[in-house]
């Protein structure tokens, strides 16, 4: 790993001469800078508080360790993203168009659901955020968002509403007119 800086000679201020510096880098040398500053610092409040002397090898390894780490969780989030255009329809005058959507740990089964609610003119009528916990999969995380929905929209008083989710399933058994015995019932 190589990080040079160099200086001036003429620069007294070192915040200007460091923000200069670090101006003129790209976004993969200024992470190299970021987290060595932060394993640096990390191994002298170690040495200041706990008395310990950190290897020099062990601290370069964790810089490397974790700039691949940070690199191979962009790679997979790049990867897992799904470029899809969705290009919002009006409604009719009357209506509010509500759209809902969720996420789901399934480290800590726990969720939050997001609602929007849109006129015809794509004003933003009202949102809502509810966390939820003790959930185990995201048929049942998808159910809770569409039902936090259809409350939040009924409490509100909205009347004539279009409904909106990525979950067809949820979708599918909301329009059902035969009665549902499944979990997401």
């Amino acid at each position: 790993m190589v990080i040079s800086f160099s200086t001036d000679g003429e620069s007294q201020d070192w915040e200007n001469w460091l923000a200069t510096e670090l101006s003129r880098r790209d976004v993969l040398y200024l992470r190299k800078i970021v987290v060595t500053f932060w394993a640096l610092w990390y191994n002298r409040n170690m040495v200041y508080h706990n008395g310990t002397r950190p290897n020099v090898f062990i601290v370069l390894s964790f810089i490397n360790a974790y700039i691949s780490e940070i690199d191979s969780m962009e790679s997979l989030s790049r990867d897992m993203q799904k470029t899809k255009e969705t290009i919002w329809q009006p409604t009719d005058d009357d209506y509010v168009k509500v759209n809902f959507d969720a996420c789901f740990n399934n480290f800590t089964n726990s969720s939050v659901s997001g609602t929007i609610i849109r006129n015809s003119e794509r004003l933003i009528m009202a949102t809502s955020t509810y966390p939820n916990s003790y959930v185990k999969d995201t048929t049942i995380v998808e159910a809770r968002a569409c039902i936090q929905a259809l409350i939040f929209v009924e409490e509100l008083g909205f009347q004539r509403i279009m409904v909106e989710g990525d979950s067809l399933t949820i979708i599918n058994k909301v329009m059902a007119t035969i009665e549902d015995e499944s979990v997401t019932h």
